[in-house]
């Protein structure tokens, strides 16, 4: 009988994150696995270029120039770590269809990808294509990710993907043939709900509700059907959405009519893990429902000049919490899942006690 890989605890690092004094070390590293660099830009003929190529290659931390290379330097302090380039995300996902259409691209894009994993000694590279979303981008996507495997061979390289739960978007691809090209299929269980919601809702929950609500096992069940499950990654957000105005889920709540970004007195509609308060986590008015794996509190509102009278002073918050970490991690070992990652390490709390992270370590680990 074949032994299974090790759980894996990975993160994310947005380099961006710099800015806000949180350098690649300040990870929970010694409960991590794997770290995820977000991100490379690919363009259309197939070429990677930085984000911002001055968080990425010169802003001094961590007692070297650039994220980059800081993260490089955490590898060589940490052995037990595995560090990934990845490619693309949210923002830098435009160029994908261009230059995953033609085989000169795709070849160019992976010898690309190679030379940035030398240069800065990751274990391999991450494909965050948000998202193929016609069968012929599909397909493109397969043909990508065997180019990347053709320059990257396993067991020397990491090839992973990050996929969305959304049948959708999962049905424009070969599922079998992406299951059998990659170690990992990071399966983004996350943003069910938010801004673009008509009501207040979960943005992570493992089950729903009902047979037709969205959760993460909408993704979960496709993929079973056609990958390992030692191949899928389960996401944990490490940040909260704010429902404002709202009292409980499914209630209709105040939508910001967009404006000014500057504006000081605009709701704050998601925010880091690590800047959630503690009162917002306290035993009185933090909620668990352990059958769905989702955690919630109705919170004050801020002040807000202008509000109408007859606006409602509370707010809906969605988010992860150890408690529901650890059901989300026993359920990763009892369907023999591959293990958790987390959007973002940099988003999660700092003290252990309060850590995502670490609370999906120790029950990935049966501590």
């Amino acid at each position: 009988m074949s032994r299974q890989p090790p759980l894996v605890n990975a993160v994310y690092y947005p380099s961006w994150r710099v800015y806000k004094d949180i350098p690649p070390s300040s990870l929970q590293l010694h409960k991590i696995s794997t770290i995820y660099y977000a991100f490379a830009i690919p363009q259309e003929n197939g070429s990677l270029g930085f984000l911002d190529e001055y968080a990425d290659a010169q802003i001094p931390v961590d007692a070297e120039l650039g994220c980059l290379n800081a993260l490089a330097r955490v590898k060589r302090d940490n052995p037990h770590l595995k560090t990934v380039l990845s490619i693309g995300g949210g923002t830098g996902s435009r160029a994908f269809p261009v230059l995953a259409a033609s085989e000169h691209a795709r070849a160019a894009f992976a010898q690309a990808a190679a030379r940035w994993v030398q240069q800065y000694s990751f274990d391999g590279v991450d494909v965050d294509w948000e998202h193929p979303r016609t069968p012929a981008e599909g397909r493109h996507y397969v043909a990508l990710l065997h180019a990347c495997r053709a320059t990257l061979p396993a067991p020397q390289f990491l090839l992973t993907t990050a996929l969305p739960c959304d049948p959708s978007v999962l049905r424009m691809l070969d599922l079998r043939a992406v299951g059998s090209i990659v170690d990992h299929i990071n399966l983004m269980c996350y943003d069910f709900t938010g801004p673009w919601s008509s009501v207040a809702g979960h943005h992570a929950p493992l089950f729903a509700s009902t047979e037709e609500g969205t959760s993460s096992q909408q993704g979960l069940r496709l993929l079973l059907a056609h990958v390992p499950p030692h191949r899928i990654i389960l996401g944990i957000p490490a940040y909260a959405r704010i429902f404002p105005g709202a009292t409980a889920e499914g209630d209709v709540y105040e939508q910001e009519d967009g404006g000014d970004e500057d504006d000081e007195d605009k709701e704050e509609l998601e925010i880091d893990y690590r800047d959630v308060p503690p009162e917002w986590k306290a035993a009185d008015v933090l909620r668990v429902d352990h059958g769905r794996a989702a955690a919630w509190a109705i919170v004050p509102r801020p002040g807000k000049k202008g509000r109408s009278d007859h606006a409602r002073n509370t707010s809906f918050v969605t988010m992860d919490v150890p408690a529901t970490v650890r059901i989300k991690a026993g359920f990763v070992r009892a369907t023999a899942l591959g293990g958790l990652f987390y959007w973002t390490g940099a988003g999660d709390a700092e003290r252990y006690e309060d850590s995502l992270v670490a609370a999906g370590f120790d029950a990935l680990h049966g501590m």
